[in-house]
Protein backbone atom coordinates (compact mmCIF):
# COMPACT_ATOMS: atom_id res chain seq x y z
CA UNK A 1 0.00 0.00 0.00
CA UNK A 2 1.75 3.13 -1.26
CA UNK A 3 -1.00 5.60 -0.42
CA UNK A 4 1.00 7.26 2.36
CA UNK A 5 4.51 6.82 0.96
CA UNK A 6 6.59 9.98 0.61
CA UNK A 7 9.28 8.36 -1.54
CA UNK A 8 9.71 9.83 -5.02
CA UNK A 9 6.84 12.22 -4.20
CA UNK A 10 4.52 9.20 -4.03
CA UNK A 11 5.26 8.15 -7.61
CA UNK A 12 4.35 4.43 -7.58
CA UNK A 13 6.31 3.60 -10.73
CA UNK A 14 9.53 5.05 -9.32
CA UNK A 15 8.93 3.21 -6.04
CA UNK A 16 8.33 -0.06 -7.90
CA UNK A 17 11.54 0.39 -9.89
CA UNK A 18 13.45 0.99 -6.66
CA UNK A 19 12.00 -2.20 -5.14
CA UNK A 20 12.98 -4.21 -8.22
CA UNK A 21 16.51 -2.78 -8.10
CA UNK A 22 16.92 -3.60 -4.41
CA UNK A 23 15.66 -7.16 -4.89
CA UNK A 24 18.11 -7.71 -7.74
CA UNK A 25 21.00 -6.21 -5.78
CA UNK A 26 20.34 -8.14 -2.57
CA UNK A 27 19.26 -11.51 -3.98
CA UNK A 28 20.43 -11.63 -7.60
CA UNK A 29 16.84 -12.34 -8.63
CA UNK A 30 14.58 -10.42 -10.98
CA UNK A 31 11.05 -9.52 -9.88
CA UNK A 32 7.81 -8.81 -11.71
CA UNK A 33 5.85 -5.94 -10.19
CA UNK A 34 2.27 -4.80 -10.69
CA UNK A 35 1.01 -1.31 -9.89
CA UNK A 36 -2.64 -0.34 -9.84
CA UNK A 37 -5.34 1.33 -7.79
CA UNK A 38 -6.46 -1.82 -5.92
CA UNK A 39 -5.18 -5.24 -4.84
CA UNK A 40 -7.01 -7.27 -7.50
CA UNK A 41 -5.61 -5.27 -10.40
CA UNK A 42 -2.11 -5.01 -8.93
CA UNK A 43 -2.01 -8.82 -8.72
CA UNK A 44 -3.11 -9.19 -12.33
CA UNK A 45 -0.50 -6.63 -13.36
CA UNK A 46 2.27 -8.50 -11.55
CA UNK A 47 1.59 -11.63 -13.64
CA UNK A 48 1.70 -9.98 -17.07
CA UNK A 49 5.41 -9.46 -17.75
CA UNK A 50 7.19 -12.18 -15.78
CA UNK A 51 9.99 -12.68 -14.88
CA UNK A 52 11.31 -9.11 -14.92
CA UNK A 53 8.48 -6.76 -15.76
CA UNK A 54 6.73 -3.70 -14.44
CA UNK A 55 3.09 -3.26 -15.43
CA UNK A 56 0.81 -0.37 -14.55
CA UNK A 57 -2.98 -0.71 -14.84
CA UNK A 58 -4.84 2.59 -14.86
CA UNK A 59 -8.56 3.11 -14.39
CA UNK A 60 -9.09 4.18 -17.98
CA UNK A 61 -10.74 1.56 -20.22
CA UNK A 62 -10.59 -1.03 -17.43
CA UNK A 63 -13.70 -2.90 -18.62
CA UNK A 64 -12.31 -3.88 -22.06
CA UNK A 65 -8.89 -4.51 -20.52
CA UNK A 66 -10.26 -7.13 -18.13
CA UNK A 67 -12.66 -8.70 -20.61
CA UNK A 68 -10.23 -11.20 -22.12
CA UNK A 69 -8.87 -12.66 -18.88
CA UNK A 70 -9.96 -16.10 -17.72
CA UNK A 71 -12.06 -16.16 -14.55
CA UNK A 72 -9.23 -18.04 -12.79
CA UNK A 73 -7.48 -14.67 -12.47
CA UNK A 74 -10.06 -13.68 -9.86
CA UNK A 75 -9.19 -14.25 -6.23
CA UNK A 76 -11.34 -17.05 -4.79
CA UNK A 77 -12.22 -18.67 -8.11
CA UNK A 78 -10.72 -22.14 -7.79
CA UNK A 79 -11.28 -25.26 -9.85
CA UNK A 80 -14.68 -26.07 -8.33
CA UNK A 81 -15.98 -22.54 -8.90
CA UNK A 82 -14.55 -22.53 -12.42
CA UNK A 83 -16.53 -25.67 -13.25
CA UNK A 84 -19.71 -24.16 -11.81
CA UNK A 85 -19.14 -21.01 -13.83
CA UNK A 86 -18.47 -23.00 -16.99
CA UNK A 87 -21.73 -24.89 -16.50
CA UNK A 88 -23.44 -21.49 -16.55
CA UNK A 89 -21.66 -20.24 -19.66
CA UNK A 90 -19.03 -18.19 -17.83
CA UNK A 91 -15.34 -18.74 -18.69
CA UNK A 92 -13.91 -15.27 -19.15
CA UNK A 93 -14.33 -12.01 -17.28
CA UNK A 94 -16.28 -10.64 -20.26
CA UNK A 95 -18.92 -13.27 -19.49
CA UNK A 96 -19.23 -11.87 -15.97
CA UNK A 97 -19.43 -8.36 -17.37
CA UNK A 98 -22.44 -9.36 -19.47
CA UNK A 99 -24.43 -10.47 -16.40
CA UNK A 100 -26.33 -8.27 -13.99
CA UNK A 101 -25.41 -8.23 -10.32
CA UNK A 102 -28.72 -9.95 -9.51
CA UNK A 103 -27.96 -12.73 -12.03
CA UNK A 104 -24.60 -13.40 -10.41
CA UNK A 105 -26.02 -13.31 -6.89
CA UNK A 106 -28.69 -15.84 -7.91
CA UNK A 107 -25.98 -18.11 -9.31
CA UNK A 108 -23.22 -17.72 -6.72
CA UNK A 109 -24.78 -16.16 -3.64
CA UNK A 110 -22.93 -13.30 -1.91
CA UNK A 111 -19.82 -14.08 -3.93
CA UNK A 112 -21.78 -13.11 -7.04
CA UNK A 113 -21.73 -9.48 -5.91
CA UNK A 114 -17.96 -9.69 -5.45
CA UNK A 115 -17.57 -11.18 -8.94
CA UNK A 116 -19.67 -8.35 -10.37
CA UNK A 117 -17.30 -5.79 -8.86
CA UNK A 118 -14.07 -7.59 -9.79
CA UNK A 119 -15.22 -7.86 -13.41
CA UNK A 120 -15.45 -4.06 -13.43
CA UNK A 121 -12.11 -3.44 -11.72
CA UNK A 122 -13.66 -2.71 -8.31
CA UNK A 123 -11.93 -4.06 -5.20
CA UNK A 124 -12.50 -2.35 -1.87
CA UNK A 125 -10.23 -4.62 0.19
CA UNK A 126 -7.63 -2.89 2.31
CA UNK A 127 -4.01 -4.00 2.58
CA UNK A 128 -3.82 -5.60 6.03
CA UNK A 129 -0.12 -5.78 6.78
CA UNK A 130 -0.37 -7.27 10.25
CA UNK A 131 -2.92 -10.01 9.54
CA UNK A 132 -2.37 -13.11 11.66
CA UNK A 133 -0.51 -15.86 9.84
CA UNK A 134 -2.27 -19.23 9.72
CA UNK A 135 0.56 -21.31 8.32
CA UNK A 136 4.28 -21.28 7.64
CA UNK A 137 6.16 -23.38 5.12
CA UNK A 138 9.21 -23.81 2.91
CA UNK A 139 9.35 -25.50 -0.46
CA UNK A 140 11.79 -26.27 -3.26
CA UNK A 141 11.21 -26.75 -6.97
CA UNK A 142 13.95 -28.98 -8.35
CA UNK A 143 15.98 -28.37 -11.50
CA UNK A 144 15.45 -32.04 -12.37
CA UNK A 145 12.50 -34.16 -11.27
CA UNK A 146 13.39 -36.65 -8.55
CA UNK A 147 12.36 -40.29 -8.35
CA UNK A 148 15.13 -42.11 -6.45
CA UNK A 149 14.52 -42.70 -2.75
CA UNK A 150 17.93 -41.40 -1.65
CA UNK A 151 17.48 -38.21 -3.68
CA UNK A 152 14.01 -37.65 -2.27
CA UNK A 153 15.17 -38.18 1.31
CA UNK A 154 18.04 -35.75 0.81
CA UNK A 155 15.65 -33.19 -0.68
CA UNK A 156 13.31 -33.63 2.28
CA UNK A 157 16.17 -32.95 4.69
CA UNK A 158 17.12 -29.75 2.88
CA UNK A 159 13.57 -28.41 2.79
CA UNK A 160 13.07 -29.41 6.43
CA UNK A 161 16.23 -27.56 7.52
CA UNK A 162 15.20 -24.46 5.58
CA UNK A 163 11.78 -24.58 7.21
CA UNK A 164 13.26 -24.87 10.71
CA UNK A 165 15.34 -21.74 10.08
CA UNK A 166 12.24 -19.88 8.93
CA UNK A 167 10.26 -21.05 11.92
CA UNK A 168 12.95 -19.86 14.33
CA UNK A 169 13.00 -16.42 12.71
CA UNK A 170 9.20 -16.08 12.83
CA UNK A 171 8.86 -17.09 16.46
CA UNK A 172 6.17 -19.78 16.24
CA UNK A 173 4.18 -20.03 19.48
CA UNK A 174 1.89 -23.04 18.98
CA UNK A 175 1.70 -25.59 16.16
CA UNK A 176 -1.65 -27.12 15.24
CA UNK A 177 -0.51 -29.63 12.63
CA UNK A 178 2.31 -30.55 10.26
CA UNK A 179 1.98 -31.00 6.50
CA UNK A 180 3.99 -32.13 3.49
CA UNK A 181 3.22 -31.00 -0.06
CA UNK A 182 4.24 -32.90 -3.19
CA UNK A 183 4.03 -31.65 -6.78
CA UNK A 184 4.59 -34.29 -9.45
CA UNK A 185 6.12 -33.93 -12.90
CA UNK A 186 2.63 -33.51 -14.40
CA UNK A 187 2.13 -30.49 -12.06
CA UNK A 188 -0.51 -32.27 -9.97
CA UNK A 189 -0.20 -31.29 -6.29
CA UNK A 190 -1.11 -33.42 -3.28
CA UNK A 191 -0.58 -32.90 0.44
CA UNK A 192 -0.90 -34.73 3.73
CA UNK A 193 -1.48 -33.13 7.15
CA UNK A 194 -1.38 -34.60 10.66
CA UNK A 195 -1.18 -33.49 14.27
CA UNK A 196 2.35 -34.68 14.99
CA UNK A 197 5.63 -33.19 16.12
CA UNK A 198 7.72 -31.22 13.63
CA UNK A 199 10.68 -33.60 13.37
CA UNK A 200 12.58 -34.89 10.35
CA UNK A 201 11.53 -38.55 10.94
CA UNK A 202 7.89 -37.45 11.06
CA UNK A 203 8.28 -35.42 7.88
CA UNK A 204 9.81 -38.37 6.06
CA UNK A 205 7.04 -40.63 7.35
CA UNK A 206 4.36 -38.26 6.03
CA UNK A 207 6.08 -37.98 2.67
CA UNK A 208 6.35 -41.72 2.12
CA UNK A 209 2.76 -42.22 3.21
CA UNK A 210 1.59 -39.87 0.46
CA UNK A 211 4.12 -40.45 -2.32
CA UNK A 212 2.68 -42.78 -4.97
CA UNK A 213 5.97 -43.62 -6.66
CA UNK A 214 4.29 -43.45 -10.07
CA UNK A 215 5.58 -40.05 -11.21
CA UNK A 216 8.81 -38.17 -10.50
CA UNK A 217 8.62 -35.29 -8.01
CA UNK A 218 8.99 -31.69 -9.15
CA UNK A 219 8.50 -29.93 -5.81
CA UNK A 220 8.49 -30.72 -2.10
CA UNK A 221 7.05 -28.45 0.58
CA UNK A 222 7.15 -28.74 4.37
CA UNK A 223 5.11 -26.65 6.77
CA UNK A 224 2.84 -26.23 9.76
CA UNK A 225 -0.61 -24.85 10.50
CA UNK A 226 -0.36 -22.62 13.54
CA UNK A 227 -2.49 -21.10 16.29
CA UNK A 228 -0.48 -17.90 16.54
CA UNK A 229 2.69 -16.14 15.48
CA UNK A 230 4.49 -12.99 16.45
CA UNK A 231 2.80 -10.00 14.84
CA UNK A 232 4.22 -9.09 11.45
CA UNK A 233 4.14 -5.51 10.25
CA UNK A 234 4.42 -4.29 6.69
CA UNK A 235 8.12 -3.98 6.02
CA UNK A 236 9.68 -0.62 5.37
CA UNK A 237 10.17 -0.17 1.65
CA UNK A 238 13.38 1.78 2.11
CA UNK A 239 15.72 1.21 5.05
Amino acid sequence: DLSTSLNYKNNPVEIALEIKEKILKQTGLTASVGVSYNKFLAKIASDLLKPNGLTVINEEKIIPFLAGFHVSKINGVGKVMQEKMKDNGIEYIKDLQSRTKLDLINLFGKFGAVLYDYARGIDERSVIADQARKSLSAEHTFYQNLSQKDDLNLALERVFNEFIMRMEKKGILEIKSVFVKIKYSDFQSVSIEKKIGMTLPNIKKLFWQKYTGILPVRLIGVGVKIHSIQKENQLELFI
